[in-house]
């Protein structure tokens, strides 16, 4: 009994002591690269008249520029168009986009609203 854990210990320690590791080569660290690209979403209001088209830039940053069009389907004119930053923009009503704004890391509540009414009427 004693001669078996003798030799499955050795055994064990010889295979550990000859196995040699060869020196692995530093490679070269990968790079990762953000590349920002045009992004152009149309998105139809709730009652299906009207088309939100949005154009924006999408990279890294946490606010994103927007420039913002909105089409009547039916006379295919341009009710409304502009610039927004932020977050993101939706539909609110079939009359009104939603856009939310960026706020950062909130250590406390803020009484400011954090989304801006876009009213297509004025």
């Amino acid at each position: 009994m004693f001669k078996k854990i003798m030799y499955s210990t050795v055994l064990v320690a010889f295979v550990f002591i000859s196995c040699k590791s060869k020196k692995m080569e530093k490679k070269e660290a990968s790079k990762i690269v953000f590349q920002s690209q045009k992004v152009t979403k149309e998105i139809h209001s709730p009652d299906k008249s009207k088309i939100l088209i949005l154009s924006y830039l999408e990279d890294m940053n946490a606010t994103t520029d927007f420039d913002y069009k909105v089409i009547s389907l039916k006379s295919k004119k341009e009710v409304k168009s502009g610039k927004f930053t932020g977050v993101k923009i939706e539909w609110f009503t079939n009359e009104s986009l939603k856009g939310y704004l960026y706020q950062g890391i909130i250590e406390k509540e803020n009484p400011k609203q954090s989304f801006e009414i876009i009213n297509l009427n004025q």
